[in-house]
């Protein structure tokens, strides 16, 4: 890193893929013991509480299917009781999940933002680093997570009511092309259906992804400026001003890379494994699935980050010449005296 500098001027986003992958390289060790000490312990727990409930779930369904007549009380009990214990676990487990993930993104964006300016971090001292910002963290996440929800619903809202009102133009205009035979009129009504379905998909996501994207380096502008929750993500909105679009397709990347390298292959190795095994092993089938999918979320979050910490940086080149403030400061540590 030191004979090519990370941070050198503005970068296209084929660039900053690629020395996000070399920040990552660069320190994979530390990053990635980093992310697996919290994600995999909770993951590997998680799955098993699931794949247990999962076999209980399916002994109560078989004995309430095969004798319904002779289905004693108890059964009933305990399918409901199973149910229950399992959503009360599953909400504690998700309180713990996003404390979890708040301490990984915070060590691995603290180590990504010191291995940029070639400053050795160890895993403990990432993660005491990191959290001296938990709580503004907490905060921030809170206020972008209430704020993309009534964005969201602001959209919803009127969209609801603009499909209500076609689906009764469209049951008046179907009626009358079934009545009439009308082939065309049937077809038009079907692609009228699928584009509204897919415009009201594109609506629906669209105020999250923007958002999203225009708030993407606010946790490095967190832990970088050491700046509070609110004003953190007035840094990022204000750095992603005229880069909106462009972060976005950025963002759109990283969710597509995601996809590609964690949701479809661990998606279908767990259907293989689910099909493959037997009713009665699904909470082994799931336990499995579950410690495969947490492997590869270690390995992936880590260049995640990285690509988010550049970004950051990039954004400051564009809007402020960060770059150049680096070199004054270089050149100022080489000529001062001792």
């Amino acid at each position: 890193m030191t004979q090519r500098p990370l941070i050198s001027g503005p970068l296209g986003l084929g660039d900053l893929l690629d020395r996000a992958f070399r920040l990552y390289r660069a320190r994979f060790r530390l990053f990635l013991l980093t992310a697996a000490i919290f994600l995999i312990p909770f993951s590997l727990i998680s799955g098993l509480l699931t794949g247990q409930f999962l076999t209980g779930y399916m002994d109560a369904i078989t004995a309430m299917t095969t004798t319904p007549d002779d289905l004693p009380s108890t059964v009933a009990g305990e399918f409901f009781g199973i149910v229950g214990g399992f959503f009360g676990v599953m909400f504690v487990f998700g309180i713990a999940g996003l404390l979890i993930n708040a301490i990984v993104a915070l060590a691995l964006t603290t180590q990504g933002i010191a291995a940029l300016h070639e400053e050795g971090l160890t895993v403990g001292e990432g993660v005491r680093r990191g959290l001296r910002r938990f709580w503004s963290y907490i905060g921030m996440s809170i206020a972008q997570f209430v704020l993309i929800f009534l964005a969201t619903l602001a959209v919803l809202i009127p969209l609801f009511i603009l499909i209500f009102a076609v689906i009764f133009a469209g049951a008046a205009i179907g009626a009358t092309a079934f009545s009439d035979e009308n082939i065309i009129g049937i077809i038009a009504l079907v692609l009228v259906i699928i584009c509204g379905y897919l415009v009201a998909l594109i609506l629906a996501v669209a105020p999250g992804i923007y958002l999203s994207a225009r708030w993407i380096v606010a946790t490095p502008s967190l832990l970088a400026e050491e700046l509070g929750a609110l004003d953190a993500l007035r840094r990022s909105w204000r750095l992603t001003k005229k880069q909106g679009w462009r972060v976005v397709g950025y963002l759109i990347l990283l969710y597509l890379i995601t996809f590609v390298v964690i949701s479809l292959p661990v998606g279908l190795l767990q259907q293989v494994i689910i099909f493959t095994l037997p009713t009665s092993g699904l909470g082994l089938a799931t336990a499995v699935s579950t410690a495969i999918s947490s492997i590869v979320t270690v390995v992936w979050t880590p260049f995640y980050t990285c690509a988010v910490v550049l970004l950051y940086y990039d954004l400051r080149v564009r809007a402020e010449g960060y770059d150049l403030d680096l070199r004054v400061q270089q050149l100022e540590s080489q000529i001062q005296p001792g």
